[in-house]
């Protein structure tokens, strides 16, 4: 009877065996999986969180870097503004403001018209002519379009000599003033240009003290994210330095002598296929070497 009932429950328990075996065999594959991505996931998330914070980071750090470089190149511009106060005196002051609100003025001029019903409908209107020029294969068609669109730019071109006949006045004065005011920089020459070495080679020391300190401190948070520095980097781009400016221009060019050459105007049309290059007509009176 014992013989007759063993097998079978041998067999049993080896199935149920088995089956342990098997589920156990499955969790721990399915728990070391998990386990696994789990991990994956956790650095994947940090290394994202690190890159995003050391790019925070050096951005603040460039910023406030960029910011003590501006504020040095405002100081050299207002201590040199004052030294032309000193030694050109009075007579300076009083031209310098006059050119400055006639620029203003014109600018101001020149926006309106640039803004004004008559000038904006001119323009579009080419734009439209342009449009259909481009789109008919009739030879006719196309013909009168085009008669009609020279027609327009003529017209638009009348428009800008008029506004630019307006301005002509303010034109002069403002060349008569540049003259006046450049004959002030030639009497004072060797002491402008006195104050101007000095002032640049103190603005020269002072950015180059800032920028070695942002390298010294871009160089500790390398080394604390384990980034490598190949080169020597600066803390601003390329539209900050295109703001850069101790003097103006015409300051500028009044210092190094140019000559201001004598009022005139220049009309600059828009080619067929620049339509929305219009421009004003400018006053090119410029001061050339």
């Amino acid at each position: 009877m014992k013989n007759k009932y063993y097998k079978p429950i041998v067999i049993l328990l080896f199935v149920i065996l088995c089956a342990v075996m098997f589920v156990a065999v499955r969790y721990v594959n399915v728990t070391a999986s998990t386990f696994k991505f789990s991990n994956f996931d956790k650095k994947a998330e940090l290394t994202m969180k690190l890159e995003s914070s050391y790019g925070e980071l050096k951005a603040t750090l460039k910023q406030k870097y960029a910011k003590l470089l501006a504020n040095s190149i405002e100081e050299t511009r207002l201590e040199f503004d004052n030294s032309l106060k000193e030694i050109l005196g009075e007579e300076y002051l009083i031209k310098r403001k006059e050119l400055s609100q006639l620029e203003t003025q014109i600018k101001k001029e020149r926006n309106e018209f640039l803004k004004s019903d008559e000038y904006l409908n001119g323009k579009q209107k080419l734009k439209d002519l342009k449009q259909k020029i481009d789109e008919t294969s009739n030879e006719n068609e196309k013909e009168e379009l085009q008669s009609e669109f020279n027609v327009t730019l003529n017209e638009l071109s009348t428009l800008n000599v008029k506004f630019n006949n307006v301005l002509k006045s303010k034109r002069e004065e403002i060349d008569s003033l540049k003259s006046e005011l450049k004959q002030l920089f030639s009497n004072k020459k060797d002491e402008i240009s006195a104050v101007k070495d000095r002032l640049e080679q103190k603005t020269k020391k002072n950015i180059g003290e800032i920028i070695s300190q942002f390298n010294f401190e871009l160089k500790e948070l390398n080394e604390a994210f384990a980034v490598s520095l190949d080169k020597r980097e600066m803390p601003y781009d390329d539209e900050f330095l295109g703001d850069i400016s101790v003097v103006s221009k015409f300051e500028n060019d009044c210092i190094n002598e140019n000559t201001v050459q004598d009022a005139s105007v220049k009309l600059e049309l828009i080619s067929v296929d620049g339509v929305d290059d219009v421009v004003v007509l400018e006053n090119t009176s410029k001061l050339k070497s």
